[in-house]
């Protein structure tokens, strides 16, 4: 059988699910999550990750606790890890699952848990594998939400519902997009784009050429009905703030770096038409709002990572060095020329990009709150 059957699954009551890397990864997740939750509905879902995806975790109300490590250096690490261990002796969860493929650290997390039920993906280190009850293979021909959702298959779980969970957000947030959108004087007929020049600090050549993202903003800029938000977090400011320079006196172009919340984030993007980003978390965020978004891939491949269903333009050109990202390399690479990023032209980019706006309508602006 390709499944196991949980005995008395009706006493299923703590459920804990890891996962330490990559907001947008958790946003993949968030499928098979919700039909865990389903299956198991008077269990309470625990989520262990890393401190900085506690905001991307707090918005995802399918998830009732969520646990946080922090990495930063050795001494928050170990008192991390020693209350973790704590928390396992008190919680005694009844199923694990262990989603992270980056990390073998994970497989001993979930061993240590003491679960009787603990799930991972089977690799080719034949000693992790022993960490688990069950174990699922990592097919590398799926996109990475399949692979999630074959961890509910081992469960005998049913898996219809594929659609990325909506972040929930408060009225507080979307009343100060609002304020933010009257102090910048934003009218009702104007285009409004997002615009994500960033990637995250492990893999920076995901980044297309910061000079082709200012030709392209000069370029949609030509349209006198077009706002332009650059958005990003604390890691980012200084690069964004540089490009933001070179549009200093264009009231337009407006710079969110480092000054909104996640939840603002996304406020923001219910508000805006359309999301034009690197391969990075913000991507998915677009994604679970059912937003249109163009998106850039290289040193890692859309089949995995890339958007599924409604209006996506994604540019990737498959060079036979990419990807150079994946499992093996924990996502790192020593590629110091991103060839797979600068062979995107901004002529492609922008030629694509008007045809968009083109048959652009403003029906989504008016249902912004779901």
């Amino acid at each position: 059988r390709h499944f196991f059957l949980i005995k008395n699954s009706d006493k299923i009551k703590k459920i804990l699910i890891i996962k330490f890397w990559g907001m947008g990864s958790i946003l993949l997740a968030s499928p098979v999550l919700r039909a865990i939750k389903k299956k198991f509905p008077e269990s309470q879902l625990y989520f262990l990750t890393l401190i900085q995806n506690k905001d991307i975790c707090r918005t995802l109300k399918i998830i009732d606790n969520t646990m946080c490590l922090d990495v930063k250096n050795l001494s928050t690490f170990l008192i991390g890890l020693w209350r973790l261990f704590r928390t396992f002796r008190k919680e005694k969860f009844d199923l694990v699952i262990d989603l992270e493929f980056f990390t073998n650290f994970t497989a001993l997390v979930t061993f240590i848990t003491g679960s009787n039920y603990t799930v991972g993906f089977q690799t080719h280190k034949r000693w992790r594998n022993k960490f688990y009850t069950h174990r699922v293979t990592f097919a590398h021909d799926k996109h990475i939400r399949d692979i999630f959702l074959k961890m509910a298959h081992v469960l005998d779980i049913d898996t219809k519902d594929k659609s990325l969970e909506r972040p929930f957000i408060s009225v507080k947030e979307r009343k100060a997009i609002e304020q933010l959108f009257r102090a910048n004087n934003i009218r009702d007929d104007e285009i409004l784009i997002t615009l994500n020049i960033n990637a995250h600090p492990l893999s920076y050549n995901r980044r297309w050429p910061k000079e082709n993202f200012v030709r392209l903003n000069k370029g949609l800029l030509e349209r006198k009905n077009v706002r332009i938000f650059l958005i990003g977090g604390k890691d980012d400011k200084r690069y964004v703030d540089d490009f933001k320079q070179l549009f200093e006196h264009s009231p337009r172009v407006i710079n969110l770096c480092n000054r909104i919340s996640l939840e603002e984030l996304v406020a923001l993007l219910e508000r805006c038409d359309l999301l034009i980003t690197n391969d990075s978390g913000p991507l998915h965020l677009a994604t679970a709002l059912e937003m249109p978004t163009v998106s850039f891939f290289g040193p890692e491949t859309p089949s995995l990572y890339g958007p599924i269903e409604n209006e996506h333009i994604i540019f990737y050109k498959d060079l036979p060095c990419s990807p150079c990202l994946n499992v093996y390399t924990v996502k790192t690479s020593d590629c110091q020329d991103n060839k797979c990023m600068k062979a995107i032209t901004v002529e492609e980019v922008l030629e694509k990009v008007n045809i968009f706006l083109e048959k652009f309508n403003k029906k989504r602006k008016r249902n912004f709150y779901k």
